[in-house]
């Protein structure tokens, strides 16, 4: 027999209806209320992030998705990723979407969040709340079902340098590629061309991938 496995998905799902008992006391009115949440890549070092539906003119279905609520994927204790989760509600199911809003910083300190309000920050009092939930979460659900994704730095900036680089020979116009663990290897020292030049590194190979984007795009 094959054994069911909770989604993430589904888990974060049963956590905002959690949270409204726990930490919200049912003043995020569920009942018929359109929302999706998902673990993914987050803007810069926030927690969570949340988007709300297009609220313009001559929407159609094809324009509408419902409120969608974000926890970063690098979330590794599950309290903070349950207060994060809980932030991205008050921006969700309030309407806040801006976190300097006087009425965010009310909202915010009503339900137990500290400064800075633009991430997870919480009180004793939300802390306490937020380890009944997860109690509650994991009696019912079972534990959170989904690793911590880690990413490799290698500068300050949080990116991630490409292994493989391209060197050249500026004389001839011979072309390859090396590992970069072989240039650092050798104290980042470039081979010599067959027609006797020394070859040079392709500085326009030379990108960076982003280990951070914004959700969803």
């Amino acid at each position: 027999m094959i054994k069911y496995m909770m989604t993430r998905e589904e888990w974060l799902i049963h956590a905002v209806e959690e949270l409204d008992k726990q930490v919200f006391h049912g003043d995020l009115n569920l009942e018929g209320r359109q929302y999706q949440v998902g673990a993914g890549r987050c803007q810069g070092t926030k927690g969570s992030e949340t988007v709300q539906p297009y609220d313009g003119e001559d929407v159609t279905l094809e324009d509408f998705f419902p409120t969608t609520m974000a926890v970063s994927w690098t979330i590794k204790d599950p309290i903070e990723l349950l207060g994060n989760l809980a932030l991205a509600c008050v921006h969700g199911f309030f309407d806040e979407k801006l976190c300097n809003s006087k009425r965010f910083k009310g909202l915010a300190k009503k339900y137990g969040f500290d400064k800075p309000f633009n991430v997870y920050n919480g009180t004793a009092d939300l802390e306490a709340s937020l380890q009944i939930t997860l109690a509650e979460l994991e009696k019912k659900y079972g534990k959170y079902p989904g690793k911590a994704v880690s990413f490799k730095k290698d500068d300050k900036n949080g990116t991630r340098k490409k292994s493989t680089l391209k060197i050249f020979c500026p004389s001839c116009g011979f072309e390859m590629s090396v590992k970069r663990r072989m240039l650092e290897k050798h104290n980042n020292g470039l081979p010599i061309c067959p027609c006797g030049t020394k070859m040079g590194l392709d500085l326009s190979d030379e990108e960076v991938e982003q280990t951070t984007s914004d959700f969803p795009a």
